[in-house]
């Protein structure tokens, strides 16, 4: 990609930004709907593979679930904390 190019999405990602989160994954959605091949029958048939592998593990005791709520706390925490380790140099990588 040259540097127009490269300009040029900084520019359009800038503006997107300012867009609320719905907006946002309105717009992914129809990106990644854009793409061809994104979603294949072979991509499909892995995700169903492993959503039937998970919810077997979850079923026989050998995984527990969370609750979204904690999840999504957990995940902002680790983000946070990558922020926070690449403003100062480390890996972030725990």
């Amino acid at each position: 990609m040259s540097e127009t190019q490269t300009a040029k999405l900084d520019t359009a990602l800038r503006e997107l930004m300012k867009f609320t989160p719905e907006q946002r994954m309105e717009l992914v959605e129809r990106l990644l709907d854009s793409v061809n091949g994104f979603s294949s029958p072979e991509i499909e048939k892995a995700w169903l593979n492993e959503a039937q592998r998970r919810y077997e593990e979850l079923k026989s005791g050998k995984e527990s679930a969370i609750p979204v709520a904690q999840a999504i706390e957990d995940v902002k925490r680790e983000l946070n904390e990558r922020r926070q380790a690449a403003s100062t140099g480390t890996s972030g990588l725990g």
